[in-house]
């Protein structure tokens, strides 16, 4: 995708003088962005698409080196499909329509889907085969966060435990996913929801294909005593004490593009 350039948003503006809004890029910060989390995160990195949907975004995204996206609707899988072909996309949105799950199980081949609450499990046994995997999302509160997700999406404990062992009875590969806010300043939160999501899944008596950690690190709203290599660390330390073995993902939205 070919875009104009400007040496500068004033120079934009001289040039043009638009009498609309101007949505500008900076595509060498986006790439550097994404090259941060793929390098100090320890898992795979990738990009919640509601953030910013341009076409372009996506690109410069995987040439920093984002290896898949979290999507929440048809219109983004398809977005991903027509820019990116088949790269990996996860279907994260917990509440799906049958025609949805439908589409992007046989036509758009999604094989990750998120759900917390038992009638989407239901869903997704009646139309997918069993080459998929079921994220459970755990609701672990943050108040510190900016926005708490939690009171939105998400299960209790006894209800994810409930919800892996039935997925796993149904012939499905589990995971765990969970998110501990947007803006979230504080690097022990993620620990502590991935203590909660190792202890779901071992009290199912089940193991985890691997663990989504959603979003997050905070990016517009980062306290001046903290760094983003901070967050990598908390988490890489968690992971040694609580999921050892278990591959991770994160899902950064306004992290990557802000």
């Amino acid at each position: 995708m070919v875009l104009p350039h400007y040496r500068s948003v004033d120079d934009l503006l001289t040039s043009t003088a638009p009498d609309q809004p101007v949505m500008c890029f900076c595509p060498g910060a986006i790439r550097a962005e994404a090259q941060k989390f793929a390098t100090g995160f320890p898992g795979d990195v990738h990009y919640a698409v509601k953030a910013n949907p341009h076409p372009a975004v996506l690109h410069w995204l995987k040439e920093g080196g984002v290896t898949g996206f979290d999507v929440a609707s048809i219109a983004e899988i398809k977005l991903v499909r027509d820019q990116l072909g088949d790269a990996h996309c996860a279907y994260n949105h917990p509440v799906k329509s049958r025609a949805d799950i439908e589409m992007s199980y046989r036509d758009l081949g999604v094989r990750d889907f998120v759900i917390d609450h038992e009638n989407e499990l239901a869903k997704l046994a009646d139309i997918c085969q069993r080459d998929c995997t079921i994220e459970v999302r755990i609701a672990r509160a943050n108040p510190d966060s900016a926005v708490d997700l939690n009171a939105k999406f998400g299960c209790d404990g006894q209800t994810a435990t409930n919800l892996m062992r039935k997925a796993s009875e149904l012939g499905f590969e589990v995971a765990v996913a969970m998110h501990v806010g947007w803006q979230a300043p504080n690097p022990k939160a993620w620990g502590e929801a991935m203590a909660m999501g190792a202890g779901c899944a071992e009290a199912a008596g089940i193991r985890l294909k691997y663990a989504n950690l959603g979003g997050g690190c905070p990016s517009i709203l980062m306290p001046k005593d903290r760094r983003l290599e901070e967050f990598f660390t908390a988490i890489d330390l968690a992971k040694t004490e609580y999921m050892s073995g278990i591959n991770l993902s994160c899902e950064p939205g306004s992290a990557l593009v802000w």
